[in-house]
């Protein structure tokens, strides 16, 4: 099964696949909200990111990482700029380093009259590491860099299908019966790191323990 509808549809169709039995990929953010707390073994999230070559190479013994992206004045987030586009770099962080977040300070802008934002700039600690994630919209293109160290690269420069990667990881586990690359565990991090950057409201936050359940 695999689930790619809006955000605020996810969590039943996740609740009906888990409980016929059925393997799902479901396209981030995983849910509209972490307060929706569905975490199996039978789901993969698409991270998608996390299959770019750039973070094959990246090293995690660097301490700071930066990531810039700049998209289209037309662009328009359903779910604001944090849960739309900000999960992929939560995740990534997370991937990279093997560091759980614990704190945010972020600052949101271009809010509109449903109080979401277009863009931000969210200052994450982690274990050792620290990081900087800016999203905005301005201009006419789209474009996205990565930072780790003195290295800077622009990530659309590679040429890389991550969403073909994403799913062939997707069937591999299955045939190989081998855990999901990416969980659930991890597409509810990055909504909850998301959730309390627009909570900031540039103040530091501090991120508790993640809750333990399992359906």
């Amino acid at each position: 099964m695999i689930i790619a509808s809006p955000p605020d549809s996810h969590a039943d169709l996740i609740q009906r696949s888990i409980n016929a039995g059925l393997p799902v990929l479901v396209e981030k953010p995983y849910v509209s909200s972490s307060a929706t707390w569905l975490e199996s073994p039978l789901v993969m999230v698409a991270h998608t990111l996390r299959f770019h070559p750039a973070f094959r190479q990246a090293h995690p013994r660097s301490k700071h990482f930066s990531f810039f992206s700049r998209l289209p004045k037309e662009d328009r987030f359903r779910n604001g700029a944090l849960l739309d586009h900000g999960v992929h770099y939560f995740d990534a962080l997370r991937y990279l380093t093997g560091e759980e977040v614990r704190s945010v300070r972020c600052q949101t802008s271009m809010v509109d009259s449903r109080g979401l934002e277009n863009a931000f700039t969210a200052h994450l600690m982690l274990g050792w590491h620290t990081a900087r994630v800016k999203v905005v919209q301005e201009g006419d293109e789209r474009r996205q860099r990565f930072g780790w160290g003195i290295l800077d690269t622009d990530l659309l420069a590679w040429d890389e299908p991550t969403v073909r990667a994403t799913l062939i990881a997707f069937r591999d586990a299955i045939l190989e019966k081998k855990p999901f690359p990416i969980t659930s565990r991890d597409g509810l991090e990055a909504v909850r790191i998301a959730e309390m950057c627009r909570l900031s409201r540039g103040k530091e936050v501090i991120l508790g323990p993640l809750r333990s359940t399992s359906t």
